[in-house]
C-alpha cells in the first residue's frame, strides 16, 4: 500500500494561524486517537513552546504521518490550546489549561449554513476546514462536506474567568448552529487539516479558507452570541434543529407565519406541501404558492434559503408519493383539522416574532462579499452568460475556467486558483479540441490542469443523478471554486421551452451548484430571447430566469467573429466592471488531426489589454474607412473582387472574404451602409473625408 503523506504546507498554514498568540510558556498537546473510543489514545506528544511554532509543525507532521499509516484506522487530533506543566507534563484536561486560543466549532450538518449564520455575527472564520466527512442531507440525498470553523482570539483566554467564557462561547455557537456538542468543551481533539480522515476512503482533510488577519475579541463574541441565542430564530443547520419542529397539528397560519419571518423553512414547506396536496391543489399550483411564501420571508437571502427554495419541488413530489402510499394516514386527519380552525385553505398573512430590526441587528448581517475573480465574479452566486450563437461564449467561459485552475489574472483582475467543474453539454467534441489548443496557448499541460468534465447531458437536476455528482466531486479531491454549465438550453429537462415557469424553476436547480464543497462560483451559457435587443441581452426564458440569477454577463460582438466584450445586461449583484475586450482567434495544433492526418481547425479566446484593445480598434476604423471608400468609388464590386482590391488574403493566397463581410456588419451597424452596401448620407460624407486626406 502507497503511504499516505501529510501536507505540512497546511499543518503550517494552521498553526502559524491559530497558535500565533500563545505566547513561549508551556506546551501543546499533539495527540491521535484510534476511532474506537474504547481504546486509549495511540500517540501523545508533548511539545514545549519555547521552542518556536516550527517545533510544533515539526512534531505535527510526523504524528500525522504515523497516524495516516497505522492500523488500526487512528484519528490525528491535537487540542488547539496551550497547557501549563513541565517537562514531562502530557495531561490536557481542562484544569491542564494555560491558554485557549480559538473559538472552533465542528459542523457535521448543513455545515455552510452553520458557517454563514456564525460569521454574519463573528465576521470571516481564520480557518475553514473541510475535515473530510461527508454529510447526506436525508431530505434530497445530497452529500456534503463536513466543516470545521475556527476564530482565532485576539487575546488568548487564560484565567479561570476567561476560560469560563471560551467554554461558554463554544457552547452558544455549537448550540445556535446544532454543531456536534462533543466539540464544546475547550480540550476537544479535534482533525487538523493536513492530516488523513480515514473513516472511508482515505481524504485528506485541508483548508478550505484562511482569513489569516481575522481575529475575535472573546467578549465582543459572546455578547453577539448571546444577543442571537435569543433572537427566535431556528437552528436549521444540525442535530435538534427547529427548521423540522411542526407537528402535524400546527395551523396554517403559524406555519406560513414561520416561513414569512424567516424562522422555520423545512418543517412548514414539508407540512404546507403534505395540507396543499391533500386538498387537491395541483403540482404547480402547490409549489407557486410555497415558492412565493419563500420570496415574501425577511430571513437573509443565505445558503439555507435558497436550499429550502430549490426543494420545494421535491418536497411537494414527496408529498404526492406519499399520499399515494397512503404516508400520511394517523399524522394529519385533514377534516379534522378544518374543523378545528387549523387547516384552513386561506393563506392567512399572520406573523409571529419580531420583524423590525435594531440598526446592529441589522447591520450584523452584513456578508462580505467573497470573490474568486476579485471585484468580478463572487463565490457562491449565480450568473447567466448570455450570447447568440457563434458570439463566442463558450470559447469565453473556457478561458474563465483555465485561468482559475491556473490562478493566473485575467487582464487586471486578481483570480484565486482552485477546481472547476466543467458541464460540456452543448458540443462535448467541441469543448475537447478548444480545450487542447487553449493548454497548448496558454502553455499548461491538460494531464494537469484541475479540470474536472461532466461530457454529455444526463439530467443534472435528478436526484440520482446529483447524488453521484456529489460523490464523485467530493472524491475526485477538494473543493470546487467555479462550475461551468454549457449551455442552459442543453440542460433543460422541461417539455417547454417556452414555459416561462419551467426556465424558472430551471434556473433554481442551477442555483443549486453553488452549494457544492467550496461554494463555488456558477456560469451557466445561456442563448438570448428570440429577436434579442443587442444593447439589452436577456437568458432565454427572460424575466423568470433573470430573477433567479445574481448577474447576467453577456457576450457582445464588438467585431463579428474576431473581438468581443464581456460585460453585463439587466442585473448584476455587485460593482460595475469596464467591459473585458477578448480576441476570438482560430487556429491549428499538431495535437489535432482528422483521420487522414490533417490539421483541424479550432476557436479559442484570449483577453487582451486596453492598449492591445485600443490597437485594434483603431485597425479596424483603419479597415473600414478604405472599404468605404472603396465602396463610394466602386460599389458594384464582389466580395472577392472588394477583398482583392484591399488587399486582404489569408495566408494560402485566397482572399479572406470572411474579413470583409466582418467588415460590412460593422459598418451597417454604425447606419453607414445599406443592408445593399449602398452608402448611406453618413456614409458618404466619411468616405469622401477621407479620399480628400
Amino acid at each position: 500500500m502507497t503511504a499516505l503523506t501529510p501536507d505540512r504546507e497546511q499543518v503550517e498554514t494552521f498553526v502559524n494561524a491559530l497558535f500565533k498568540h500563545a505566547g513561549t510558556e508551556g506546551y501543546a498537546s499533539i495527540r491521535s486517537f484510534p476511532d474506537d473510543a474504547t481504546i486509549k489514545p495511540f500517540s501523545i506528544k508533548s511539545v514545549f513552546l519555547e521552542g518556536g511554532l516550527k517545533s510544533v509543525v515539526d512534531i505535527a507532521v510526523n504524528e500525522a504521518a504515523n497516524a495516516a499509516n497505522a492500523i488500526p484506522k487512528i484519528v490525528f487530533c491535537p487540542p488547539i490550546s496551550v497547557f501549563k506543566g513541565t517537562r514531562g507534563s502530557w495531561q490536557a484536561r481542562e484544569q491542564d489549561i494555560l491558554r485557549g486560543l480559538a473559538l472552533s466549532v465542528e459542523c457535521d450538518e448543513r455545515a455552510q449554513a452553520a458557517r454563514l449564520r456564525l460569521e454574519k455575527m463573528l465576521g470571516p472564520a481564520t480557518i475553514v476546514t473541510l475535515s473530510g466527512g461527508q454529510w447526506t442531507d436525508p431530505a434530497t440525498g445530497e452529500l456534503h462536506p463536513k466543516l470545521h470553523l475556527h476564530w482565532r482570539l485576539k487575546t488568548p483566554a487564560e484565567g479561570k474567568a476567561q476560560l469560563v467564557n471560551l467554554k461558554k462561547a463554544r457552547v452558544l455557537a455549537t448550540e445556535m448552529v446544532g454543531g456536534d456538542a462533543s466539540n464544546k468543551p475547550i480540550v476537544h481533539p479535534i482533525r487538523w487539516p493536513g492530516s488523513w480522515h480515514r473513516k472511508g476512503e482515505p481524504v485528506l482533510s485541508c483548508i478550505e479558507t484562511a482569513n489569516l488577519d481575522c481575529e475575535i475579541d472573546l467578549d465582543a463574541a459572546i455578547k453577539a452570541l448571546t444577543a442571537a441565542s435569543g433572537n427566535g430564530h431556528d437552528k436549521p443547520q444540525g442535530r435538534g434543529t427547529s427548521d423540522n419542529k411542526h407537528d402535524w397539528m400546527t395551523p396554517d397560519n403559524e406555519l406560513i407565519a414561520d416561513i414569512k419571518s424567516g424562522k422555520v423553512y423545512y418543517g412548514s414547506l414539508l407540512a404546507l406541501s403534505a395540507r396543499w396536496n391533500g386538498r387537491g391543489e395541483t403540482r404547480e399550483e402547490t409549489i407557486k404558492f410555497l415558492e412565493r411564501l419563500m420570496h415574501e420571508s425577511i430571513g437573509p437571502r443565505d445558503d439555507r434559503w435558497k436550499a429550502r427554495v430549490a426543494l420545494i419541488p421535491s418536497l411537494v413530489d414527496s408529498a404526492q408519493q406519499k399520499k399515494e402510499k397512503g404516508a400520511w394516514a394517523g399524522k394529519i386527519d385533514l377534516e379534522a383539522s378544518i374543523a378545528a380552525g387549523h387547516g384552513s385553505a386561506q393563506k392567512p398573512e399572520t406573523v409571529v416574532g419580531n420583524l423590525l430590526q435594531s440598526s446592529a441587528e441589522f447591520v450584523r448581517a452584513f456578508v462580505p462579499p467573497d470573490y474568486l475573480i476579485d471585484g468580478l465574479l463572487q463565490r457562491r452566486f449565480l450568473y447567466s452568460f448570455t450570447g447568440s450563437t457563434g458570439a463566442g461564449k463558450t470559447s469565453v467561459v473556457m478561458r474563465i475556467a483555465a485561468h482559475v485552475a491556473l490562478g493566473q489574472p485575467l487582464t487586471k483582475y486578481t483570480v484565486e486558483q482552485g477546481r472547476v467543474l466543467f458541464f460540456a453539454g452543448e458540443n462535448p467534441d467541441d469543448v475537447r479540441m478548444r480545450w487542447i489548443k487553449l493548454c497548448e496557448e496558454m502553455k499548461a499541460d491538460p494531464d494537469n490542469m484541475d479540470v474536472c468534465f461532466l461530457p454529455g447531458t444526463p439530467a443534472i437536476g435528478n436526484d440520482e443523478i446529483r447524488t453521484k455528482i456529489n460523490a464523485e466531486v467530493a472524491a475526485s479531491g477538494g473543493p470546487i471554486a467555479l462550475v461551468i454549465v454549457d449551455t442552459s438550453a442543453a440542460y433543460f429537462k422541461g417539455d417547454d421551452e417556452n414555459s416561462r415557469t419551467q426556465l424558472g424553476n430551471h434556473a433554481r436547480m442551477l442555483r443549486t451548484f453553488v452549494n457544492l464543497p467550496g461554494g463555488p462560483t456558477v456560469i451557466v451559457t445561456c442563448h438570448p430571447t428570440k429577436a434579442p435587443n443587442v444593447d439589452n441581452l436577456l437568458p432565454a426564458g427572460g424575466g423568470s430566469f433573470l430573477n433567479e440569477v445574481d448577474g447576467n454577463l453577456v457576450c457582445s460582438p464588438v467585431v463579428a467573429g474576431a473581438l468581443i466584450d464581456l460585460h453585463w445586461h439587466g442585473k448584476f449583484r455587485g460593482p460595475d466592471f469596464e467591459a473585458i475586450a477578448f480576441k476570438i482567434q482560430a487556429g491549428t495544433t499538431e495535437k489535432l488531426k482528422d483521420s487522414k492526418g490533417r490539421s483541424i481547425s479550432t476557436v479559442t479566446a484570449a483577453p487582451i489589454s486596453d492598449a492591445e484593445r485600443s490597437v485594434i480598434d483603431d485597425a479596424r476604423r483603419t479597415n473600414e474607412v478604405k472599404l468605404l471608400a472603396l465602396l463610394n468609388r466602386e460599389p458594384r464590386l464582389s466580395l472577392t473582387g472588394l477583398a482583392e482590391k484591399l488587399g486582404w488574403f489569408y495566408k494560402t493566397g485566397a482572399p479572406n472574404k470572411s474579413l470583409v463581410n466582418r467588415m460590412l456588419a460593422g459598418l451597417r451597424k454604425d447606419k453607414l451602409i445599406e443592408k445593399d452596401n449602398a452608402l448611406t448620407p453618413s456614409g458618404r460624407r466619411l468616405a469622401e473625408k477621407a479620399e480628400a486626406m
